[in-house]
């Protein structure tokens, strides 16, 4: 925990349709540029995914089903999905007998 190496998704969708929707991601238009969105670093997604709407939520996540990411707390994950209102984020401790 605390590296930022990564994020884990979870999809039904083989990986070439992953990928074609990865890419999607992360190339996000607006109407003067283009930009990246980091979304396989953990720093970035703790920030964005708070902040997305449920259309932005549904667009985000496409096939995804759900996505862990490490939180700033050690021994805290962070298990994100589209939620009613945008993004459900959920913690699970790691080590629940140690505590967090």
């Amino acid at each position: 925990m605390g590296n930022c190496a990564g994020i884990f998704a979870l999809s039904e969708s083989n990986s070439r349709d992953m990928l074609l929707h990865l890419r999607q991601v992360f190339q996000g238009p607006t109407e003067d540029r283009r930009y990246y969105l980091r979304f396989y670093d953990p720093r970035v997604l703790r920030t964005f995914l708070p902040s997305c709407s449920l259309a932005d939520a549904a667009q985000f996540f496409g096939p995804i089903r759900c996505i862990f990411v490490e939180s700033e707390q050690p021994g805290v994950m962070l298990s994100c999905m589209p939620g009613e209102t945008g993004v459900k984020i959920d913690e699970i401790l790691l080590n629940p007998g140690q505590g967090a």
